[in-house]
């Protein structure tokens, strides 16, 4: 070991002693996923892994970005050249060097908390007791057999998992002992409810406050789980305890069960939460499950059968590679071929016998458990089970146990269908068997997030570990036509896994694609790091172009790999670029910082998008996703988008004219709650957090920013003037002038409250605290005191409202000081206030003491309308003219404000940075709020999390995203069938796999519809709409092209609509009218095009083409439906790559 990365193991120990520390801002979207106690368990494990190919390296990286205790590399083989097609931290000058020392100090770097070492000891029993977890990787069977059967019979069991990556198919195989503990199997959010009637009936009937128009809030329970209840008003004995769901008997009700028929009477209140039972999984044995597999989790049904026959393949190829002095059979060696497909057909015949012999024995078991338990009758058995408890209970439980043995019976013969293979497919067996010397990193990044996961569950006992086999393959990536053996032969590169599967063609063909990858995040950096492994960009024509505008923040690190402590605060895309090139020195990449968007076309300009083989996404939210995509489909360019949420992801390609594009189906909004849940009624802690973060925008970014216009205008008259001329509504500039009618704020606040000192704006957040915490509270119980009726004669204050208490001011209360201390500092921030180097409860003390809080009487406020239908909109203030001269008259002349200050510093908010008190004041604002409403705090983290709309992610869903879509890029790359590609859905969590065929793009045809005109006034009238589409049928990738030349007239393109029989209502060019028909659209058409549209509408026609926005009609005045893509070719400097014919194929004359 270097000196390097002995000082850097030395540093990383902290993980592996008793004292463990979780570093909350680095480890923030993790804390998220696993929550604290799952992390702190993990925390704790000692992990060895052995086998350190590109598979090893990618398991040792998600495992150390886990934040794990300590990282054993084992590996007693030597760097090959091969190796560093998938293997990131591996250079041409570690070649011969040992694997697992050549790596090393890479892998230390990226985690030092995590104690990472290598180690080339023999596998022996007192090595592999250090250990909590062993991986092993493409280790031979036999002694990976031997391995396990130690790790199963150590005490506690040590965690096994077995791993290969074998050319295009891989597997992975867990077994965690025969009593593994499950604490959280889902981690998904607890299912939960707030009550609103409970029966007293045995069993008894739980009703829920349901709304029938919010999906969210079904209670979503199912039979078996088991509830607590807290809150309950009357019926107090339920609170505390738990219980079974009996019935679910429809979204909003249950049973229980329970006998409440001696309990108190329900009267109001309650909260039922899930209560999430251990789950303990019975694994079996490698050498066990190799012979008798059982069920296989599956997640391509296209592919039936396929996981038995890989199964059978890697079996095969293991007895090959024994019989080869453990080598892998060459590329396309036929004589291989043939002996791999002998050995499967001679393992498979021996298992189609076991399995004839077993389904005997288990048909003559399940005969005699039937007759057995047909037999454990009471009257055939003379038992009096009425009279005798005993005799009732001895009957009961053995029929359980009759029962119990039928059902293992039964289940068996089930499994036993997917481990039979009938006739063995020999030409997928030497498609596996050719390639299968290769490790891909494609395979190595799907694989290693996969058994990545399944280390942190062993280390947490959180989420469902793989039961117990996974198979996977992409052997629909490979070439249509067969490739010659000589093209799959190594070259001496680094590339030789790839050519190994694909051939050298291929691989030109892919190391020359130009490749567009947007963002450089999370995704960004596994596709960096992908592209420079697989070779895309590297040739002499080829290039990628990664462009992100946002800088490394710490938190990143545990995630983004390709980024250190010394990267913080750099730019990603140069930073990610730059560590990409370090893996691959042909890797020609050239980053960006800007970001793609509208403001942004002139430099992804036409040229640029034409010019593309191919863009990426690594996107992390949906407007910015919506509009690659748009661009993608308007110049016809292949899309790879991916995404992921904790242990779940998703990956889709897009195939211009084959498949729908991803803005073609989108999931419905996320349902907000209420403005008056939000400002008044608050139930949870997010509604809570909510308008804590909206006080926080008004008080400290909005306020700020429209008062120094103020300042900067000159006056207050100027700055309403401008708001006028804008569009704004008279309840939009009150708004921003005096803030909330009761409360006040705005520019009023900013302006007539200039702090001279940071005692200021002390005393000004302990006014913002007895507003928040009291006078607010006491208004709203003044307007709604809690005996109040609603207008039907029922109670007003019923679930999901909560009556609140007003709270007392007391510095000494933690959450009261947090307030103080985050508002004064913001304050002062906002008006470049010098503050104090600390501030202490003693701080805020000395400012306060002269201070004395006004009186308030909330019947001195009149008649105060707060609103309480859940159903009413959010809206501006009301108001008139004469009120905004009111505001304006009150607001401190500015000469005079400007004497005081002159420049405010609006504070925008940064979840990321615990220095700048943001997220310290929403939690505390939140949690005080939560208080009043008797709603359970907060810590910051939470709050953070929730506040901060931090999406929870993990390394492992990243690594299997983007290992997915690198299959799809090959694919792509050879122009593949549709029928090849594979859209994807992984929930590591709960181990839901899917992949299935994209869909089709949606074919819009000629159709009658049947619509109501006035829905609203007259409900029930219809009329038919006949509708054309032209083309037809036509998708959203086709275009209408009319080609009329630089001195093409507006005439010329009526013509081509009238030459389809089309009449031209009116004509649009980014939003403005151009032509209208009539005598004004008479007018013009003598009108040079290019020079109408620029007088008009201001359009440049130098791309040598003009988008259009035709209104048109049928002959019959139908209506016409054209692609979203209608422009006028008006020079040969036309360069999309966009042709006038639609999907079908059909021409539309140009």
């Amino acid at each position: 070991m270097s000196a390097a990365a002995a000082s850097a193991s030395n540093a990383g120990a902290s993980n592996a002693g008793g004292n463990v520390e979780i570093d909350e801002d680095l480890q923030s979207r993790q804390l998220a996923v696993y929550g604290r106690e799952a992390m702190m368990r993990l925390a704790k494990s000692k992990v060895l892994i052995t086998g350190m190919d590109g598979l090893g390296a990618e398991i040792a990286k998600n495992v150390i970005l886990a934040n794990v205790g300590s990282v054993t590399l084992h590996d007693t083989a030597e760097v090959a050249i091969a190796d560093l097609g998938a293997h990131f931290y591996l250079k041409e000058e570690d070649v011969g060097k040992n694997r697992a020392e050549a790596c090393l100090g890479e892998l230390q770097e990226l985690n030092p908390s995590v104690m990472t070492v290598a180690s080339q000891r023999d596998l022996e029993p007192k090595f592999l007791a250090e250990f909590q977890i062993v991986v092993c990787v493409s280790t031979p069977l036999a002694e990976a057999c031997r391995i396990n059967e130690y790790c199963r019979s150590a005490r506690p069991p040590i965690a096994f998992v077995y791993t290969s990556a074998y050319g295009l198919a891989g597997a992975a195989f867990s077994d965690f002992g025969p009593d593994f503990p499950v604490f959280d199997w889902s981690g998904e959010a607890k299912k939960s409810a707030i009550v609103a009637k409970i029966s007293q009936a045995n069993p008894a009937v739980v009703t829920c406050v349901f709304d029938k128009n919010d999906p969210h809030s079904r209670h979503d329970l199912a039979e078996g789980e088991v509830v607590e209840f807290a809150e309950v008003k009357g019926m107090t004995e339920l609170n505390g305890n738990a219980y079974t769901v009996k019935e679910v008997i429809n979204p909003w009700m249950f049973s229980i069960e329970v006998d409440t028929t001696g309990f108190g009477e329900y009267f109001d209140g309650g909260l039922v939460t899930e209560k999430r039972m251990p789950r303990f999984i019975p694994f079996r044995s490698l050498r066990e499950t190799l012979h008798s597999p059982g069920e296989f989790l599956v997640s391509d049904w296209g592919k039936w059968g396929r996981p038995a026959l890989l199964h059978l393949a890697l079996q095969a190829l293991d007895a090959y590679r024994t019989e080869h002095g453990g080598a892998y059979p060459a590329p396309g060696d036929a004589a291989a071929g043939d002996a791999v497909v002998a050995a499967a057909t001679e393992l498979n015949a021996a298992k189609l016998a076991d399995l004839d012999a077993e389904a005997a024995r288990l048909e003559a078991q399940s005969k005699a458990l039937g007759a057995a338990l047909d037999a454990m009758d009471a009257a055939a058995l003379g038992l009096d089970v009425e009279g005798s408890p005993e005799a009732a209970a001895g009957l009961s439980a053995a029929r359980t146990e009759v029962e119990a043995q039928l059902k293992a019976v039964r289940d068996r013969q089930g499994a036993m269908g997917w481990e039979r293979i009938d006739e063995v497919d020999e030409a997928t067996l030497r498609s596996v068997a050719s390639g299968s010397s290769a490790v891909l990193n494609a395979m190595a990044a799907f694989l290693g997030g996969l058994v990545g996961q399944e280390v942190v569950k062993a280390g947490t006992s959180k989420y469902m570990p793989l039961n117990q086999w996974y198979h996977f393959d992409a052997l629909e990536s490979l070439p249509a036509e067969a490739v010659d053996p000589a093209s799959l032969a190594p070259r001496g590169s680094r590339y030789d896994a790839m050519t190994a599967v694909y051939g050298a063609e291929l691989v030109e063909k892919i190391r020359n694609l130009k490749y567009f990858l947007v963002g450089s995040g999370a995704l960004g950096c596994e596709y960096l790091k992908n592209f420079a492994l697989t070779g895309v960009g590297t040739g002499p024509d080829g290039e990628v172009i990664v462009t992100d505008d946002d800088v490394i923040e710490r938190s990143n690190l545990s995630r983004q790999f390709l980024f250190r402590n010394w990267h913080v605060k750099k730019s990603k895309s140069l930073s990610a670029s730059e560590a990409a090139m370090a893996m691959n020195p042909e890797f020609k990449v050239k980053a960006l910082q800007e970001r793609v968007s509208p403001d942004t076309e002139n430099i992804f300009n036409d040229a640029f998008w034409s010019s593309l083989s191919g863009v990426c996404n690594a996107l992390d939210n949906i407007k910015a996703r919506l509009y690659v995509d748009e661009r993608c489909v308007f110049y016809g360019k292949s899309l790879l988008e991916s995404g992921t949420l904790g242990p779940k992801c998703n990956t889709q390609v897009v195939v211009p004219h084959l498949t729908e594009n991803y803005g073609a189906s989108r999931d419905p909004p996320e349902r907000e709650a209420p403005q008056c849940t939000i400002h008044n009624f608050p139930h949870t802690i997010e509604h809570c957090l909510v308008w804590a973060k909206s006080e926080f925008t008004g008080l400290f970014e909005t306020s700020p920013a429209e008062a120094q216009k103020v300042l900067d205008l000159g006056s207050v008259d100027a700055y309403v003037e401008t708001m006028q001329a804008s569009g704004a509504g008279i309840g939009d500039i009150l708004n921003n002038l005096r803030g909330d009618e009761t409360w006040g704020g705005g520019v009023t606040d900013m302006l007539n409250d200039v702090p001279a000192s940071y005692d200021d704006c002390v005393k000004w957040a302990r006014h913002k605290w007895q507003i928040y915490a009291s006078n607010m509270i006491r208004l709203l119980i003044h307007v709604f005191p809690e005996d109040m009726l609603t207008s039907e004669g029922g109670r007003f204050w019923t679930a999901p409202k909560r009556f609140p208490t007003p709270l007392e001011f007391d510095l000494a209360d933690d959450m009261t000081f947090q307030f103080l201390r985050a508002a004064s500092l913001l304050r002062a921030s906002t008006f470049g206030i010098n503050k104090p180097a600390s501030v202490t409860r003693e701080t805020i003390a000395a400012a306060l003491a002269s201070y004395s809080e006004p009186a308030f009487d909330p019947a001195a406020l009149g008649d105060v309308k707060i609103e309480s239908d859940p159903n009413a909109e959010a809206g501006a203030a009301e108001g008139t003219d004469d009120d905004i001269s009111t505001v304006v008259a009150a607001i401190a002349p500015i000469p005079e404000v400007k004497a005081k200050t002159t420049t405010l510093y609006p504070e925008v908010f940064e979840k990321d940075d615990d220095t700048n008190h943001h997220i310290a004041f929403i939690q505390a604002l939140g949690c005080l709020r939560a208080r009043a409403y008797a709603i359970a705090e907060v810590d910051m983290l939470k709050a953070k999390l929730l506040a901060g709309n931090i999406i929870p992610a993990i390394a492992t869903a990243t690594a299997m995203a983007a290992g997915c879509c690198m299959f799809e890029l090959v694919k792509l790359a050879q122009g593949l069938p549709v029928d090849a590609y594979r859209n994807s859905f992984f929930n590591l969590g709960v181990m839901a796999f899917s992949a299935a065929d994209p869909m089709p793009p949606a074919k819009i045809t000629s159709r009658q519809e049947t619509i109501k005109p006035d829905p609203e006034n007259y409900p029930d009238y219809e009329e038919e709409r006949d509708i054309i589409a032209f083309p037809d049928p036509h998708t959203a990738w086709d275009a209408v092209v009319i080609d009329i030349g630089a001195a093409g007239t507006v005439a010329d393109v009526l013509a081509y609509f009238d030459s389809h029989n089309l009449s031209v209502m009116s004509i649009a060019v980014n939003g403005g009218l151009i032509y209208r028909a009539g005598a004004s659209g008479d007018a013009v058409k003598g009108n040079v095009f290019v020079d109408h549209v620029a007088e008009k509408v201001g359009a440049d026609a130098s791309r040598g083409f003009v988008v259009i926005e035709p209104l048109c009609e049928g002959a019959d005045m139908q209506e016409i439906e054209f692609p979203p893509l209608v422009l006028v070719k008006v020079s040969d400097g036309y360069a999309l790559s966009r042709t006038a014919t639609t999907s079908m194929g059909k021409p539309v004359d140009a």
